[in-house]
Formats: C-alpha cells, structure tokens, sequence
C-alpha cells in the first residue's frame, strides 16, 4: 500500500511538474520570443494571447491575455475606436500603453504606469500599484494593499491599506483600516472614508468636503459558530481515525509504542525535519531537473499537515488508555480533545505545531529504524557468507591432507620379542601349589597343538587358543621364565616341556 502511495504521489508530481520545467527550460533558450504564433491568434480583430508578452503591438478590436506573467509595453488596444484589454495572471505589468474602452485585470501582483484608458480601470489583486501618468474614467481597485496615483473623473477603493496621491475631479470612496492621503491628492468632490480607520493626511493635500461613513464591521464568529466548527471537525477527524485503523493499523500500534519510551527524540527528530525540509525544497529549486522532487517534497508535507492531528491524537491516546479500554476507543478519544485543543486560540498553534512535529518525528525514526535493520541484515549476511566460505575452504584443506598414500607391504606378524633388560619386567604371580597328578600307566600322551595360522592381510588376528590345560606361570629368574614369556615356536618344544614335567 505504501508502495502505491509514493508511486501515485511521483507520477502525479511528474505529471504537474514536467510541462513547467520544460517551460521554465524554455527560458534559457535564446531563440525563444515574445509571442509566437501558436501563442497568438487573430479573430475578427481582436487579439487572443497565451504565456508570453505582448509588446509593441496594434491590436484592433479586443486584447485577451492569460498566463503566469504579462510585461505589456507599447500597446495600443482599439486601433479602431473600440476595445479593451482583458487580461489575468499571476503577475501583470502594463506601461506606456493605450486603450480605448476599459481595462480589467486579475491577478495576484499589477502594476500600471503611463497607460491612458478611455473608460474605466477594473482591477483586483493582492497587491496594486498605479503610478504618475496615468489617466482614465473612473478607477474600481480592490486589493489588499492599494498604491494609487493619476488622474480620474470617480473611483472606489477597497483593501486593508491604501494610499491615496492622485487627482480625481468627481466623487472619491476609499474603504479601509489604514488610509494614507498624499501631498499630491486632490479630490475636487466628495472624499468619503469610514470612521475609526487609521487616517492620515498630508498638509498638502486638497480635500474640500470629507465626510465619514460608518465604521467598518469586522464580523467575528459567534459561539455557536465555533462549536460547529469544532464538531465538524471532531467528526471528520473519527472518520480518519477508522481509516486509519483499516490502512495503517501497524503504523498507529508503532508510534504508541514509541511514545513513552522515545517521545522527546520523536519531537525532536520531527522539530528537525520540519525545519530542514524547506531549506532542501529551496536548495532543489535551482537545478530545473529537481523540480518534481521538490513538489513531491511539497506534497509529502502537506499531506503530513492535514493528517497530522488525527495520527498524533489516536497515537497518544493510545499510549495514555489503550490499557485501560479498546485501541480504537482510546485512540478518538485522544483525537477528539487534540481537535479541540487545536481550536483554542490560545493553545491553537502549540497544538498544531506539536502534532505535525509528532507525525514528522515518528516518520523520520521508524525510516532510520529500518535503515539500520536492513543494514545489519546485510551485515549479518556478509559475515555468513564469510563463515561459510572459510568452512568451505577449511573442509577442502582437510581433504587434501586425508588423501591415502601408497600401500605398504604388509609382514606378517612375528613373535613379540622379550623387553630389553634395563626395563622393568613386573613380577610373575607365586605359582600355584597343585597335587600331583597319578603315575602314568601307559605310553605318555602328547598334547596336540593346533597349527598356527598365518593371517591374511585385511582380516584380523585372532588369539590362538590351545585346548590343552594352561600352566602356571614359573617363577621370576628361572629358565621356563623367559619361555613363558614368549609365544610357544613349535610343537616339540611343547612336547618336551610337558614330558620334562611329567618325569
């Protein structure tokens, strides 16, 4: 799932931001003009415009304009009596221009100097500024800072600020909290402007007829307004809350978890990150390849913003009663009071603030968390890989060291030969005092002793023994000593030890 997001996040900063690197691309190149002819179209006179300038132009009928900026320059709009400039965009600047009928413009940013316009002046934007040398019908600005100067038969002016330095021969109305009238500023007609505003009026000003309107009502929200405020709010927030247990169950049992334990990390991690991250998306504005990362910087953000309370809040409370009652219980009722913290106007901004460092901290630890897993899991495999091959390498050694050498001959086996006599021979047991066995009567029966058999290589040798009774041993010294110690050679010598011993 978290695959899919990030690549539906990429594709769609691909998509937005890839025409305007190539457009702002477009800039570096030296070929590029004002306007070219798939930005420009004729229609019955009347002039049809898109992205560029348009300077230096006859324009019979109508002029339309729309882009991102307009630096207009010796325009003349109306060649045939008739027409006027219609124009919206991020920022306009119109000079040393004519226009028959009337001018009208939207945008955020206008300027306007030596322009002559038949009819009236239409404008609204955050920002105004009309110079010297201007002159027209009537002037109609709302904005919410107002720079006016020129000449006029009327107007009206709306905005927070206005400062005032022209000439108007008629009916002068200016609505605001501050207004500033110029040393310049003549309103030959009625100067009307609300009471309790902040006015200021220069010495050299000329105004014959002042009058004040009512004051201007700044409407505030009721109680009950701020209570169906919150409400709402709360109910989006649960309705988060169960998405999030469905989406990101793991991710909420993980930074309760980490709450207690790591809490102050988190928020310092999150503090770290929310004010790094616009120094980078600054940094990447420059190379115009980086501009789709940047506003996948950008989105990643604001997603953290709007999800940010509902995370923190089920986070915290289920570190604070998950032991006490059900996960998803806990984790609204932290939702819930976060929320209406966050509408307090006193701790509104800590609330806020507080929640989107949480959300960035808990993101920014449990990526390192992963990254040092990973890593140890790559350790822990190379060292593994280096044990096993070292075994590999010890097993082969061995074998090579095990390899059977040529077959010897083998002899067959000899008697043992008695020890030499500096080593000690251990003492034969006293032999035994047995009666003598009855006088023999016939011719002596000689023992036969089996033959002995040579062993064959590769069988094993078995002890010969003999069925004839065993004799004690004889005593240490004496002649049979030495017999008795080694293996009998042949029959006859048997023989003859028993006949001797019969005698």
């Amino acid at each position: 799932m978290r695959k899919r997001i990030g690549a539906l996040l990429a594709a769609a900063a691909l998509v937005v931001c890839l025409p305007m690197t190539a457009f702002a691309a477009s800039a570096f190149d030296s070929g590029s003009t004002a306007v070219t002819p798939s930005e420009k179209e004729y229609n019955a006179g009347n002039l049809f415009a898109f992205g560029a300038g348009v300077s230096s132009m006859d324009v019979e009928n109508d002029a339309y304009w729309f882009g991102a900026t307009l630096d207009s320059n010796k325009l003349n709009v109306g060649t045939s009596g008739h027409g006027s400039l219609i124009a919206a965009g991020q920022s306009v600047t119109i000079k040393n221009s004519q226009i028959a009928d009337s001018l009208r413009v939207a945008a955020q940013d206008i300027d306007i100097s030596h322009v002559e316009v038949g009819n009236n002046v239409t404008i609204a934007a955050r920002t105004i500024n009309i110079g010297n040398e201007m002159k027209a019908n009537g002037i109609y600005a709302a904005a919410q800072t107002l720079s006016i100067a020129g000449e006029y038969k009327g107007g009206a002016l709306s905005g927070e600020t206005v400062k005032f330095d022209g000439v108007v021969e008629g009916d002068l109305t200016i609505s605001a909290q501050t207004i500033e009238i110029g040393k310049n500023a003549q309103v030959k007609g009625t100067l009307t402007m609300p009471a309790g505003a902040n006015i200021s009026i220069a010495d050299n000003a000329s105004a014959s007829n002042v009058e004040y309107s009512e004051p201007i009502q700044t409407s505030e929200p009721t109680l009950f307004d701020n209570l169906l405020s919150i409400l709402y709010a709360c109910m989006a927030h649960v309705v988060l809350v169960g998405l999030f247990f469905v989406i990101i169950r793991k991710s909420l049992v993980q930074a309760a978890n980490m709450v207690m334990p790591n809490l102050w990390k988190m928020l310092l991690a999150g503090l770290i990150a929310f004010l790094v991250a616009p120094i980078v998306c600054l940094l990447l504005l420059f190379p115009l390849v980086t501009i789709p990362v940047v506003v996948l910087l950008i989105l990643v953000m604001v997603i953290i913003a709007l999800f940010s309370i509902p995370f923190a809040g089920s986070a915290l409370g289920m570190a604070l009663l998950g032991k006490k009652m059900n996960p998803v219980l806990a984790a609204i009722i932290g939702t819930v009071a976060l929320t209406i913290l966050a509408y307090i106007p006193i701790v509104s901004a800590l609330a806020v603030i507080f929640s989107i460092v949480f959300t960035a901290g808990y993101l920014w630890m449990r990526y390192w968390e992963i990254h040092q897993q990973r890593k140890q899991e790559r350790l822990a495999a190379r060292q593994a890989a280096f044990a096993a091959q070292a075994q590999g390498q010890a097993q082969t050694q061995g074998q090579t060291q095990a390899q059977p050498q040529a077959p010897q001959a083998q002899v067959p086996p000899q008697a043992p030969v008695s020890p030499a006599p500096s080593a000690p021979v251990p003492p034969a047991p006293a032999p035994q005092q047995t009666p003598a066995p009855p006088a023999p009567t016939g011719d002596p029966v000689v023992p036969t002793t089996p033959p002995v058999q040579t062993p064959q290589p590769g069988q094993p040798t078995q002890p010969s023994t003999p069925e004839a009774p065993a004799q004690p041993a004889p005593p240490q010294g004496s002649p049979g000593a030495d017999a008795s110690a080694t293996a009998p050679s042949d029959v006859s010598s048997d023989a003859q030890a028993s006949g001797s011993q019969d005698s």
